[in-house]
């Protein structure tokens, strides 16, 4: 019996598996539970290999840098390709993980669940609580250059616009759709051309799903003989979203359009960037004099590499600035083990207190994907052997 995987991926049922974290709403908070839900890491969470250098390597880490990005994620390669512009600014972009960019699961678009629980993937998992019934909830976050963006499932969704403006309602100012909308076309390259929503020329490719099921097309067939409303583009914002259709994907070619192949490919051949991958930050270096405005001086980043027991260290410019990309995750532990969090808990672990900042390592909301799966007594899809047989 096969197990319709390839029809959970094609309605996008998997879709949940793609956690946004990156914007979340001003003045978030945990919820109504009482307790509070911890992550921990389970499985390949060391940092093994690693690679450095533009392109094809370079034999050290020398000098200062201008600006140290922790983080090889979406964000991080964003910032990689846009602070490395300036020829003036030497640029390091740290990275826990590898560089996937030749590995067939990172290419294939159906090969998705092979990257999940992979070396691509820190493999989280939400400690056994009451509100899932003592159960796990397993939370994939991308661990190579692109981040989550190598392991999602590819669906490029904004959200409505009332999201944003209630955002700038809270208080947020400059994030209502009227300021996002002209960001998210600049970073567009649609296949179907230019309009109203949509753009061409930008890093992130956008496309249709260019394979479709059988059984998706009979599926959106019975939503519309049942009355609900078709809906072909849920990123045009003229019209309301609810309704049954096909979502848009970030993909090229029938490929992965990842943030590395989008932003950071283009510039990883220039002299003034550095890249290092399997190096996962375990510190930053602060100053001991505050700045003049009373706040901590930031001077550098500690990172473990490999087998190297020995944590490696750089250092900022005069000016410089560290900008962490690590994720929703990962940032905010980079800050706790760097001394920067509630004291109280920080003390209680044994880190010395630097900075006592209560918000730091909670207010993350997310939710658990609830995939329903059916069986068929026949082949419905091309393919079923490779999901099937790996």
């Amino acid at each position: 019996l096969h197990k319709l995987r390839d029809l959970a991926r094609d309605l996008h049922l998997m879709a949940l598996f793609a956690l946004q974290l990156a914007l979340s709403p001003p003045q978030a908070r945990l919820g109504s539970g009482s307790a509070r839900a911890a992550l921990r890491l389970r499985g390949g969470s060391g940092v093994t290999g690693g690679s450095l250098g533009r392109g094809g390597g370079s034999p050290a880490i020398d000098g200062e840098f201008d600006y140290i990005i922790v983080g090889g994620g979406a964000a991080g390669c964003v910032l990689a390709n846009r602070l490395s512009a300036d020829p003036a600014h030497r640029v390091l972009l740290i990275e826990a993980g590898g560089d996937a960019s030749r590995d067939k699961r990172a290419q294939v678009p159906w090969a998705f669940t092979k990257l999940l629980r992979s070396e691509y993937d820190w493999d989280f998992h939400v400690e056994a609580e009451a509100a899932v019934n003592q159960q796990e909830v397993y939370l994939c976050r991308g661990k190579a250059l692109g981040g989550s963006s190598v392991t999602n499932v590819m669906l490029y969704h904004r959200g409505s616009p009332a999201d944003y403006d209630a955002w700038e309602e809270a208080g947020a100012r400059g994030w209502g759709a009227k300021d996002v909308l002209p960001y998210y076309l600049r970073v567009e390259d649609y296949g179907d051309g230019a309009s109203q929503y949509h753009a061409v020329g930008g890093h992130v490719s956008v496309q249709e799903v260019p394979y479709q099921n059988q059984l998706s097309a009979t599926f959106l067939r019975a939503m519309g003989q049942l009355g609900f409303r078709p809906n072909g583009d849920f990123n045009d914002w003229s019209s309301p979203q609810e309704g049954y259709g096909r979502y848009k994907v970030t993909q090229r070619a029938g490929r992965r359009c990842t943030a590395a192949d989008g932003y950071l490919a283009a510039a990883r051949e220039r002299a003034n960037l550095v890249v290092v991958t399997g190096a996962q930050a375990t510190r930053l270096a602060l100053d001991s004099a505050y700045d003049g405005a009373g706040r901590l001086q930031v001077s550098g980043v500690e990172f473990a590499r490999g087998d190297e027991r020995e944590p490696c260290s750089v250092r900022l410019a005069r000016g410089g600035e560290a900008v962490l990309c690590a994720g929703a995750v990962q940032t905010p532990h980079l800050l706790l083990l760097s001394g920067i969090g509630p004291a109280e808990h920080l003390r209680e672990v044994g880190v010395p207190v630097r900075a006592d900042l209560p918000g730091v390592g909670s207010g993350l909301q997310d939710h658990p994907a609830v995939v329903v799966s059916y069986e068929s007594k026949k082949a419905v899809a091309a393919t079923d052997d490779a999901l099937l047989k790996g």
